[in-house]
């Protein structure tokens, strides 16, 4: 459902692009769309995993990049959490959550608060169709992978 775009923008920023350039077409959203994706902006390939290893490579536009990725994925699961009123479980699929741990970890983080504890261990070795937190854990972290993959 998380895609790498660049998240919530004012419309009318579009539009005055698009006057400025006195562009008819969409290519002014196009623009905005791809330059401000998660590969873009860390200079990572198209494979969202390239992030991760950007990042142990000291790419601080990979860790830029990473740091703009967790706060608009906390800020959906924020806005989700005030209207559902709490949390039962968190499932990691698909790309880059499923792939990579540094984002599972990162996000688990931002929800100790609820009584999240992830096992850091079944974390870092690849899990797949596994619930990754803890036993004492309140909130269960299931890491799935899509069918047909």
């Amino acid at each position: 459902m998380i895609d790498y775009s660049s998240g919530s923008i004012d419309p009318s920023v579009l539009s005055e692009m698009m006057r400025q350039d006195n562009n008819k077409d969409d290519s002014s959203k196009r623009e905005v769309v791809k330059e401000s994706n998660l590969m873009d902006v860390a200079q990572a390939s198209e494979d969202p995993r390239s992030v991760a290893s950007e990042i142990e490579t000291d790419n601080s536009r990979a860790k830029q990049a990473l740091d703009i990725y967790i706060q608009r994925l906390r800020s959906c699961l924020g806005s989700m959490l005030m209207s559902l009123g709490g949390m039962d479980g968190l499932v990691f699929t698909a790309e880059l959550s499923e792939n990579t741990e540094i984002i599972r970890e990162l996000i688990c983080q931002s929800l100790n608060f609820l009584g999240l504890r992830l096992d850091l261990e079944q974390n870092q070795n690849d899990p797949t169709d596994l619930d990754i937190a803890t036993t004492n854990s309140k909130v269960r972290v299931l890491v799935i992978q899509p069918q047909g993959t």
